[in-house]
């Protein structure tokens, strides 16, 4: 396990985390327990348990994860693409706010002081 400690946090690599996740998938762990024994919260496991695909309901089975890409022959689903557009709207939309704030503050600096 390769973790780097940084301002925010631990950062664990991925192989740490796809084994967390197949642990909690095993039946009869819970999140808690597997965040608990290993030092990580229960929202990181199950997230990870998530990310990776690994489904509790089916003892461990692989399910597609929910960031999944499409497949190389282009036959993504249909709300995979929705959710997809629903994303790449939310983020033109943070990066069209954040380029208002910009241009206010380069207003704003290049004032001529009083």
């Amino acid at each position: 396990m390769a973790t780097t400690q940084s301002k925010t946090g631990k950062r664990f690599d991925e192989e740490f985390k796809r084994e967390v996740a197949a642990l909690a998938s095993r039946p009869g762990a819970t999140d808690e327990q597997v965040g608990r024994d290993l030092g990580v919260s229960a929202w990181s496991v199950a997230r990870w348990r998530r990310r990776f695909g690994v489904d509790k309901r089916s003892g461990g089975a692989r399910m597609p994860a929910a960031g999944a890409t499409p497949p190389p022959d282009g036959s993504a689903s249909v709300p995979e693409l929705e959710r997809q557009i629903r994303a790449l709207q939310r983020e033109v939309a943070d990066l069209r706010e954040q380029r208002t704030i910009l241009k206010k503050a380069v207003a704003i600096f290049s004032e001529a002081p009083r």
